[in-house]
């Protein structure tokens, strides 16, 4: 049985802080990932990876969790896709430095966030949510699989290949959900806007 709430605001700080810890270690393993990248030989990269694989991880169980006991909060609303665009961005980066994929991938990736951000403050200021769709989840799916063919941490060239095409797969995805959030919030901000008119 879930506690009754104290309605007392020193303790409901303490949960929204303590909530979101899983979320504020994926952020912290980001210098940590990029670290371990640039200063291990090209042949030797299966700590990096394996940071990646970890911050992976931390992003599953943050969502379980959450999701089991019912914690979502502001502040892990606020820090999650914060985490996720930086795990992202620098897979990407490092991915883009070894030339496993072109820059392209990540200069569209960085375009697209750039947007998703402005349209995220937009609909925050007039209180829109918009829930993750099926496109956004698969572009998640595949990413960490296609991240990890793609490190240089074995000599298979097929391998390699997979998971140079489920990068880019993985950016069309992230595009395409980027594209029906967007449809999806100009819907929800036109119905609302037309609400005052329909009485």
């Amino acid at each position: 049985m879930k506690p009754a709430h104290t309605g007392d605001g020193f303790f409901d700080k303490k949960e929204e802080l303590d909530q979101p810890a899983l979320t504020a270690l994926r952020i912290l393993l980001v210098p940590a990932l990029l670290i371990a990248f640039f200063h291990s030989p090209r042949n030797r990269q299966l700590p990096s990876l394996m940071i990646f694989l970890a911050a992976g991880l931390t992003d599953c169980l943050d969502g379980y969790l959450a999701r089991r006991f019912n914690q979502i909060t502001t502040l892990g609303k606020v820090l999650d896709p914060i985490a996720d665009k930086l795990i992202t961005a620098s897979a990407l980066i490092c991915l883009a430095w070894l030339g496993a994929i072109e820059w392209l991938a990540l200069g569209v990736i960085v375009v697209k966030e750039i947007y998703m951000g402005i349209g995220a403050s937009i609909c925050l200021k007039h209180r829109i949510e918009v829930a993750s769709d099926i496109y956004g989840k698969l572009a998640t799916l595949l990413f960490y699989p296609a991240v990890m063919l793609c490190w240089p941490w074995h000599q298979k060239e097929a391998l390699g290949t997979v998971g140079h095409v489920l990068v880019y797969v993985s950016v069309a995805l992230s595009v395409v959900a980027s594209v029906h959030y967007t449809m999806i919030s100009v819907k929800k901000w036109r119905g609302r806007k037309a609400e005052p008119n329909a009485h």
